[in-house]
């Protein structure tokens, strides 16, 4: 009973501790009608905020608000709640209105929304039935004038009387030059209008984001929305199912500019286009000498991902940083716009002690200020103090993770019951083995085993663990047959060995260029498998690039 109150503690600590980051943010349209209302939402997820302040809504008329309401869920052992504060607000006259900054305060930090910008357009404008249709259809873009790789989204408003339905499936062009991305959020009310001094209800139809592959005039061709009217039925026995009429709605073409970055390009630019904020910490801000330094990156952004490298870094020269990993990838619907999130882990070791700076570099091109623009990231301080070499610990310290397991907890109970049998049973054959007699032959041959043998000879427990695909536990058992034999090759105690130290060593005995690059290989990689668990390439090929380098250093002086 104790065991599963555990088990049931530990589970839901762990899904506190990973419930999911929290986020401040405004949904508000693009576009909306004079003299029409329409709504707006400041949203906050996965936090409980106080001092809520919301901005002054100059030019346009608040009909209501604030209404708050609370949304919670769980979905596969994660938890997220939601707070959304809405407004319905309305404007006059065409135009362009901004909504300022809302605040909130969440666990003693204050959070700020981004401005908004909404266009507000005349009702009447590019709006008219034809043939005497219960609807209409209009194509409304987020602009007319872009530049590549800028999020463009067209946003597919119908508007009706009456009672009609989609009959079949939209038919979308093939958007030439856009790579597409479908937006969710079908079936949303947008306000509605009045043409021809009737009026008519508005919903969101479908919604694309498009990201232009190339430049110059691109246009985007109609779509078509096969629909049905529900008709009057003065005839029930004719028409059992009621009475229908079928048609179609054909959304005007609309053309798009689309104008190159401007040049020259720079060094650091990441390749995206729009807007992008992120941060960057450390999991461990002190460290041994080369011991590992886990450097954490996250960016978010509403640009093309399909375009963006990984962050750069910006390090000394006693740093050296491994290729960036991408831990987590993850796209979203916020604000009617498809963002994306980008978390990145980098392993950095240091092979000489001190207190170093580590600069993260992202440059992206900012379509608000229409210029290149770096993400605003304070360089992270790390401190590195002498201590026991990383590589050559009995059991390395791996990068920190957050809450525990409830697999973890299950699996190591299955190892223990497994543990405990192991001995039973080795405890219960035991007597038959000590009622024989001894063996000189058999004493012998296993006293001939264990004498010391040739750095070669010793490979053979190698080969196994590399034929089982145990290759954690070959990378460890490499390390240490290498540290050893380079101690007392060197004459060198564990907390000396340190790269430069190794290095100078093996020059002073006269290894060349071409040994010390052949360590170097190995030691990067055994570290990369050990501290930073990232897979080794080539197992077979490590394997024998170590025992090159083992004959060779044997046969120093």
């Amino acid at each position: 009973m104790r065991c599963l109150w555990l088990i049931w503690f530990f589970l839901h600590a762990s899904q506190i501790l990973w419930s999911q980051s929290t986020q401040w943010y405004l949904e508000a349209p693009k576009q909306a009608y004079a003299r029409g209302p329409f709504e707006i939402s400041f949203v906050l997820e996965n936090g409980k905020g106080t001092k809520v302040g919301f901005p002054d809504f100059k030019n346009l008329e608040v009909l209501a608000g604030p209404s708050v309401s609370n949304q919670y869920a769980n979905i596969n052992g994660k938890e997220s709640h939601t707070t959304t504060y809405s407004f319905h607000l309305r404007a006059d006259q065409p135009g362009v209105v901004i909504i300022g900054e809302a605040s909130i305060v969440v666990n003693g930090k204050s959070l700020k929304t981004r401005p908004a910008t909404i266009q507000i357009i005349k009702q009447e404008e590019g709006l008219q039935t034809k043939d005497g249709l219960p609807a209409f259809v209009k194509l409304m873009v987020s602009d007319h004038t872009i530049y590549k790789g800028q999020q463009l989204v067209a946003a597919y408003h119908l508007y009706y009387r009456g009672n009609i339905g989609f009959e079949d499936a939209i038919q979308h062009p093939p958007f030439n030059g856009f790579s597409a991305k479908a937006l969710d959020v079908k079936n949303e009310n947008v306000p509605g209008i009045q043409v021809g001094g009737k009026p008519y209800e508005g919903v969101l139809a479908d919604a694309v984001a498009l990201f232009p592959k190339t430049t110059g005039k691109l246009k985007i061709d109609p779509s078509y929305f096969p629909m049905k009217e529900r008709l009057p039925n003065d005839d029930p026995w004719a028409y059992p199912f009621g009475r229908y009429r079928s048609f179609q709605l054909v959304t005007d073409a609309e053309q798009i500019e689309v104008k190159p970055l401007p040049l020259p390009l720079p060094a650091d630019f990441n390749g995206v286009v729009g807007k992008y904020e992120g941060n960057a910490s450390l999991v461990n801000n002190s460290v041994h000498q080369n011991q590992t330094i886990n450097l954490r990156i996250e960016v978010t952004g509403n640009g093309d991902p399909s375009v963006m490298s990984p962050p750069k870094l910006k390090i000394p020269s006693v740093l050296e940083a491994y290729p960036p990993k991408l831990i987590h990838e993850e796209s979203r619907i916020q604000n009617q716009e498809w963002v994306h999130q980008h978390i990145w882990e980098v392993p950095i070791t240091a092979s000489d002690t001190g207190h170093f700076a580590i600069e993260v570099l992202f440059e992206y091109f900012d379509t608000e200020q229409k210029s290149y623009k770096k993400l605003d990231l304070e360089p992270l301080k790390v401190e590195v103090v002498a201590g026991n070499s990383r590589v050559n610990s009995d059991q390395p310290d791996l990068p920190t993770k957050r809450g525990l397991n409830m697999y973890l907890v299950v699996g190591c109970t299955l190892i223990g019951l497994a543990v405990g049998a192991f001995v039973y049973f080795s405890r219960k054959n035991q007597p038959q083995e000590k009622n024989k007699g001894p063996n000189p032959a058999i004493d012998h041959h296993v006293e001939s085993q264990i004498q010391p043998s040739g750095a070669v000879d010793r490979f053979d427990s190698l080969e196994t663990l590399l034929q089982q695909g145990r290759i954690y536990k070959l990378s460890e058992s490499l390390s240490s047959m290498i540290n050893e034999d380079l101690q007392a090759k060197l004459g060198l105690d564990k907390e000396q060995m340190v790269l430069h130290l190794i290095i100078q060593k093996l020059k002073q005995k006269g290894g060349d260029a071409t040994l010390i690059s052949l360590y170097t290989s190995i030691r990067h990689e055994l570290e990369a498998s050990l501290y930073a668990k990232m897979t080794i390439g080539d197992p077979e090929k490590l394997l024998s690039k170590s025992k090159e380098f083992l004959t060779r250093l044997g046969s120093l002086p």
